[in-house]
């Protein structure tokens, strides 16, 4: 079993304005267009939440201990496809 995930990706960055990301929507329509493309079968597609996946020193969604400072996370959603 293996999976694949789907991050919206970071399309702007300003330490004035924060970071801003590409909608869940577009995350969607990738894994959409992954599985047409790879002709995978999915045995299951998972919407997942995790704290803090962009910040320095975490390895994204494939960490396995994702730290959270009380007042100061940010929380990020992801499509997960296991095939």
């Amino acid at each position: 079993m293996r999976f694949r995930d789907f991050v919206p990706e970071q399309i702007d960055g300003k330490w004035y304005r924060g970071n801003r990301y590409e909608s869940f929507e577009a995350a969607v329509a990738a894994a959409g267009d992954w599985v047409k493309e790879e002709h995978v079968t999915p045995l299951q597609i998972e919407t997942v939440v995790l704290p803090n996946i962009h910040a320095p020193g975490e390895s994204g969604t494939t960490d396995a201990s994702l730290g959270t400072v009380s007042g100061w996370s940010s929380w990020y959603q992801f499509l997960r496809v296991w095939y």
